[in-house]
């Protein structure tokens, strides 16, 4: 049996037998609370093609910093690293393009936003000069608070970098949202001097509250131009995870807040006894930016809201709570009409739970109004959290995200132990039906997999020297990548292990591309993988190492560097 459905089946059986009343004799899960009418219809037609300018300038130059060329003797590679592992299918590299910081600073803590014409907008920070792709940013290195955009569509183009904004970190702390438009949106927690469009014609400055912090939304072109932005209201310290457009055109945040959520019109103070992280949240804004509705998730439990996701008038909002003290309550509004659902952490493992909630979004015609809980259930156990799921994406009827860290899914028939995970702990890829009768889990992974076009889901994760990854479990290969060497300063190898499967998840193929760089170097890891409709896939790559990557098909590609961390983006396919 596969592994998907072998573990899916598992946790299904589990809640199906806890006896919760209406819920466990109609299919439902255990420990779920409904509180609305649970089948709110979700809009299997969305436009997920909205016409977009894909046009870059045509005066850049393409050509400049693509690393498309061989810098590597690959008979002498060869010697030492087998390209072709035992087991695998061939693997071959299209293009690379690498940031450029040969003054020695930064680029970090990047965020990757998938485009609907197949290409990635990164978000980044940086303390100094940038170059990527034939582009430059003169940027100061006095502090290290730059925020940088660019795009990079599927040929490996950089059709821009920018100069977002100052004091607008990226990372966790801020998520992205690509509009029917085209344009972008970005969400964030700042403090201090922000400044948007730095140096540009629409610079924008102001100064948050001595000592405090501020819920921001902004909007761009495709391309980094600066549109327009609001200041949400006080929020202590914390951060957006999630962000997604709404109907009206406008959006959806999700995150979490240390402090009180003090939105104007709208006043949430925190409890004193929430425990870490702090309280997660969820705030809607129409077109022009202003807030609609707010909702925090409260109780003595720390809570976060990694994802949000809109379809039509229904909000899934998924995140995290609980940790200690043990056997905490998640709150969801106020006295008689509260809503509370219990965390299985104990003593011996204080560790967070995953919840799944569905909302109805109140009419935008209508008066300000908070959305309305049709239900929450707790799906999952973790531990050393909180880890914010790193996607999400929709299919009819229900939704797919990624759990990072997961100890087990589904409780058992006492509703408080869980079907323990494969390897410990590891990332699965969870699925929630909308009408909320059914949670099942799916493949593992390491790094960010994607909804390919085509169907099926795409990964990538990191293998080390002497390591065996089998992604298809007893359907696929087992691939062991080269150990190193005896030789404490010689080159050796990480491999990027690049997998299919399908809708059922199934294990369709995989590849691995080796990374080789020297002994005293730090490596580069994939951040992101991106399924493109030409059935490639974009990896996303942040670290320090100058590495010569090894395709199992083609020709060595040298990526060389000679400063600190950076930016990595190329194109695979699995012949």
């Amino acid at each position: 049996m596969r592994a998907w459905r072998a573990l899916g089946v598992a946790a299904v059986v589990a809640w199906a037998g806890a006896g919760c009343g209406d819920d466990a004799t109609s299919g439902g899960v255990a420990d779920a609370v409904d509180v609305a009418d649970a089948n709110i219809e979700s809009d299997a037609d969305r436009d997920a093609d909205a016409d977009a300018d894909t046009d870059a300038d045509a005066d850049r130059d393409t050509d400049a910093d693509r690393d498309t060329d061989a810098d590597a003797d690959a008979a002498d590679v060869a010697d030492t690293l087998p390209v072709q592992i035992p087991g695998e299918r061939p693997l071959a590299l299209a293009w690379a393009v690498q940031s450029d910081q040969d003054t020695g600073v930064s680029v970090l803590a990047p965020s990757v936003l998938p485009l609907r014409d197949g290409g990635v907008v990164i978000v980044a920070g940086a303390d100094g000069p940038v170059r990527f792709g034939g582009r430059a940013l003169a940027l100061d290195d006095t502090h290290y608070t730059h925020a940088i955009l660019t795009r990079v569509t599927g040929d490996g183009d950089v059709a821009s970098l920018v100069h977002l904004c100052d004091r607008c970190a990226a990372g966790d702390s801020t998520a992205l949202a690509e509009l029917p438009s085209g344009d972008l949106a970005l969400a964030g927690v700042v403090s201090g001097e922000v400044v948007l469009d730095p140096g540009g014609a629409g610079e924008v400055r102001f100064t948050t509250a001595e000592g405090g912090a501020e819920l921001l939304v902004a909007r761009f072109s495709r391309d980094g131009a600066y549109r327009d932005h609001a200041r949400l209201g006080a929020v202590g310290f914390g951060a957006v995870r999630a962000l997604s457009p709404l109907p009206d055109g406008g959006l959806a945040l999700g995150g979490v807040t240390t402090g009180d959520l003090e939105i104007p019109g709208i006043a949430f103070p925190a409890p004193p006894d929430a425990f870490y992280p702090g309280h997660g949240f969820v705030v809607g804004v129409d077109a022009a930016l202003g807030v609609r509705w707010a909702e925090r998730l409260g109780g003595a439990a720390g809570s976060d809201v990694t994802h949000v996701h809109v379809d039509g008038d229904t909000l899934v909002a998924i995140g995290d709570f609980g940790g200690y003290p043990p056997r905490v309550a998640l709150v969801i509004g106020e006295g008689d009409d509260a809503t509370s659902l219990e965390s299985v952490s104990s003593d011996d493992d204080p560790a967070m739970d995953v919840f799944v909630s569905r909302w109805r979004l109140p009419d935008a015609a209508a008066a300000p109004a908070r959305p309305t809980l049709a239900w929450i259930r707790r799906v999952a156990h973790y531990s050393n959290g909180p880890r914010p799921a790193t996607w999400l994406v929709p299919r009819e009827g229900a939704v797919d995200w990624l759990l990072d860290g997961a100890t087990g899914v589904g409780p058992d028939a006492d509703g408080v132990n869980w079907v323990t995970a494969r390897d410990g702990y590891e990332s699965l890829v969870l699925s929630a039906a909308l009408d909320g009768s059914a949670v099942s889990a799916g493949p593992s992974f390491a790094a960010s997999p994607e909804l390919a076009p085509g169907g099926g889901f795409v990964a990538s994760r990191v293998v080390f020297p002497g390591q065996s990854f089998a992604p298809g479990g007893e359907d696929g290969p087992t691939l062991t990548v080269p150990p190193r060497p005896a030789d404490p300063q010689a080159d050796y190898a990480d491999g990027v292990v690049v997998a299919r499967w399908d809708d059922a998840g199934d294990f369709v193929n995989a590849g691995v591309l080796l990374l080789r760089h020297a002994a005293w170097i730090f490596y580069v890891v994939p951040v992101a993988t991106v399924a493109t409709a030409d059935g490639g896939v974009l990896l996303v790559l942040h670290g320090s190492a100058s590495v010569t990557a090894l395709p199992s098909v083609g020709a060595p590609v040298a990526l060389e560097h000679a400063g600190y961390e950076r930016l990595v983006v190329l194109k695979t396919r699995l012949e």
